[in-house]
């Protein structure tokens, strides 16, 4: 890790903070993840959608057969069940299939691969539903596939899903906001995956996405992330952000990075 003189000062609504600063990007190495050919993703998205129907058919043979050698024991387990614990175990996985997903980004190698994309689904009626949802009601979540190339053949292996991203609580930014706002007297540190950059006038705004909401990460403005080798192309969305530094005195979700590494998506 590298380390910057501190002595340069960063000026925030008229109060000037030392900032001691380090930056780590790691590039890409041979074979390392890069974005998804446009064909491969849609074959895999459609490894994705023939498992979704076996599950709704019932089929849990032809399931457990897209699924890496990791995950398809838990499906071939089902088969080995009573009858009503079957039925029961199947309302529960049809209803954990989307009726579409839209892509919102993908990246992999060639033996391994992650999509992240939006899930919707219509709520089915008949069906006991928590959370105060009615059938018929359209709902999203966020949900990240995992490939991998197994004997040749690309496998679907752990399905994550999150909430959805238009109902996540959201961080704010502020432009008379100082060090001084911020417990310089504790330490502590943060990271997440990157889901958007704002560089301002006299701050770099990092919105990560830490289990399900949102944090601000405040760094140095552009000209001085470019004067001190930190290269600010590095911040980018869905790349990995690790930080030091303060958390903010009073907003959990707000923090000042002095330290951090980034890595390639």
């Amino acid at each position: 890790m590298l380390d910057f003189n501190g002595s340069k000062m960063l000026q925030r609504g008229g109060m000037a903070g030392a900032l001691f600063v380090a930056l780590v990007c790691a590039s890409a190495a041979p074979g390392a993840a890069a974005p998804l050919d446009r064909a491969l993703q849609q074959q895999l998205l459609d490894i994705y959608a023939q498992y979704g129907k076996d599950i709704v058919a019932g089929d849990l043979t032809a399931a457990a057969a897209l699924r890496t050698a990791k995950t398809r024991g838990d499906i071939l387990a089902e088969e080995k069940k009573s009858p009503k614990e079957l039925a029961d175990d199947l309302v529960f996985m049809r209803g954990m299939q989307p009726d579409s997903i839209a892509p919102l980004h993908a990246n992999g190698d060639a033996t391994r691969a992650t999509i992240v994309a939006t899930a919707s689904k219509v709520m089915p009626s008949g069906v006991q539903l928590n959370s105060g949802l009615k059938p018929g009601q359209v709902v999203h979540s966020e949900v990240t596939l995992e490939f991998e190339r197994e004997s040749g053949e690309w496998k679907l292996g752990d399905t994550t899903f999150g909430p959805d991203q238009a109902n996540i609580k959201r961080c704010h930014d502020s432009a008379h906001e100082t060090i001084r706002a911020y417990d310089d007297a504790s330490d502590g540190s943060t990271g997440g995956v990157i889901r958007r950059v704002d560089f301002e006038p006299d701050h770099t705004l990092v919105v990560i996405d830490v289990v399900g909401e949102e944090n601000c990460l405040i760094l140095p403005d552009r000209t001085w992330l470019s004067a001190h080798h930190a290269d600010p192309g590095k911040l980018v969305p869905w790349a990995t952000i690790e930080a030091d530094g303060y958390p903010h005195r009073t907003d959990k979700d707000r923090f000042w990075a002095n330290k951090w590494t980034v890595t390639d998506e």
